[in-house]
């Protein structure tokens, strides 16, 4: 029953792939209340920095850090100041071993500034480090959503009228009353049955009806305005994703306009010709956030703007013309290599949804696109940072839907929408990791 004992079951189980979340449970319940993985590493680690831990180690390491209860940042009183060892993991990742659990150590807020996850009190003990998700308290994290209707969001939150609204049917309240379902969107109610408004997430979006600008939760859409909320996008999930992954806050600012294509309204300069007005006016309207965080969001006065992704959701325009089918790979690295060079940010992660509407039993027209979509992300020019998300799992047949003539509007089935942006969110993580 000692906490190293709890340590080395949990790091025998680990490797062997076997971990499950009753396991952490487990210890929990026998006193083990800041054991996270508990993984003694220091024999395949060794002392060298840059040693690296096996793909599939760090992988059941991860999934561990996902599945284990949530425990609390623990302090310690501690004065030692032992001596470490530290291990490189991948993406930004690292591994520090200390004998004890010292974390106001001064030597170890030196190496890594940012907060520390216990995996144990007492013996040779492992604390993970989000170094590259992880920013300084006065920073915010800021992330690009460009793209047409469905990046505007068509997602039916509580309409039912039986004629209009196909009595209700893949409406968000409804989705969420599954049994099946329900843990998985139990996240966006509270006790009381209130839509969750996120103090962490911040939402930006100028649409028809003006700028809206708030805590993330529902609404942030095209038909919204902040006295009417019926409809989600992707950035809810997109937002919860981010939200539950950075210690920073997290500002997203939406620029989508409904009916647009790549080829003309979203043209980027460097693929000649007249630049589209809609790539001028996404670059515009990012700035006017910018230019109006302080007022529009108080309580990230005088914190450090970062833009760190650029997530992309477009496609449906450019299928009804040869050229733009034609030219849309090519143009889709041009825009991301164009928007990296306005906002100075040569490596910045991306990610393209795909124009995954109607699933798998698409027309020769959308495939093109959804085939130009996934070479774009691969081409070497953009340095291996920008991913392709498949979406069209997400379908939904329209009988089950409310929007039942809107197959470009994914029959605005809200389980579709929810797991798009929770794709979107899932890649855009990896990458910031």
């Amino acid at each position: 029953r000692r906490m190293g004992g709890g340590n080395n079951l949990m790091a025998a189980k680990l490797i062997l792939g076997h971990a499950a979340k009753e396991d952490f449970e487990l210890l929990r319940a026998n006193g083990y209340s800041y054991c996270r993985i508990g993984y003694k590493m220091d024999k395949r680690c060794g002392k060298a920095p840059d040693d690296l831990l096996p793909d599939k180690d760090v992988r059941y390491l991860r999934e561990a850090i996902d599945q284990c209860p949530a425990s609390p940042w623990t302090p310690s009183t501690s004065p030692a100041n032992p001596p470490y060892i530290r291990c490189r993991l991948e993406k930004g990742l690292s591994a520090v071993f200390w004998c004890g659990s010292p974390l106001d150590n001064p030597l170890l807020r030196k190496e890594f500034p940012c907060m520390m996850r216990t995996v144990g009190i007492t013996g040779l003990c492992l604390f993970i480090t989000t170094a590259a998700l992880s920013k300084a308290p006065d920073s915010v994290r800021v992330f690009i959503l460009a793209g047409q209707s469905n990046m505007e969001g068509q997602g039916v939150v509580d309409l039912d009228h039986p004629k209009y609204y196909n009595g209700g049917r893949g409406i968000l309240i409804n989705v969420m009353k599954n049994p099946r379902m329900a843990p998985r969107y139990a996240h966006l109610r509270d006790k009381a049955g209130k839509w969750v408004v996120r103090d962490d997430v911040s939402v930006r979006f100028r649409n028809r009806q003006g700028v809206m600008a708030g805590g993330l939760t529902i609404g942030f859409t095209g038909y919204g305005s902040l006295q009417s909320r019926h409809h989600i996008g992707p950035e809810l999930q997109i937002g919860h994703q981010l939200g539950d992954a950075l210690d920073a806050p997290v500002l997203l600012i939406k620029t989508a306009w409904g009916g647009k294509s790549l080829h003309k309204d979203f043209r980027p300069p460097s693929s000649g010709g007249e630049t589209g007005p809609f790539y001028t006016k996404m670059l515009a309207e990012v700035q006017e956030a910018f230019d109006n965080v302080e007022t529009e969001f108080p309580q990230l006065k005088g914190r450090k703007l970062e833009i760190s992704g650029f997530i992309w959701f477009q496609g449906w325009n450019d299928m009804f013309n040869e050229t733009a089918r034609t030219e849309y790979e090519q143009n889709l690295v041009h825009l991301i290599q164009d928007v990296r060079m306005a906002w100075g940010r040569p490596k910045l992660p991306v990610v393209v949804g795909e124009l995954g509407n109607g699933g798998d039993n698409a027309g020769a027209n959308m495939k093109a696109i959804r085939q130009a979509q996934a070479a774009a992300c691969k081409r070497k020019e953009l340095g291996g940072n920008a991913v392709f998300v498949k979406t069209t799992r997400f379908h939904r047949p329209k009988e089950d839907s409310p929007n039942v003539g809107h197959g470009h509007h994914w029959f605005g089935n809200a389980e579709s929408y929810f797991l798009i942006g929770e794709a979107l969110g899932k890649a855009m993580v990896e990458l910031v990791r």
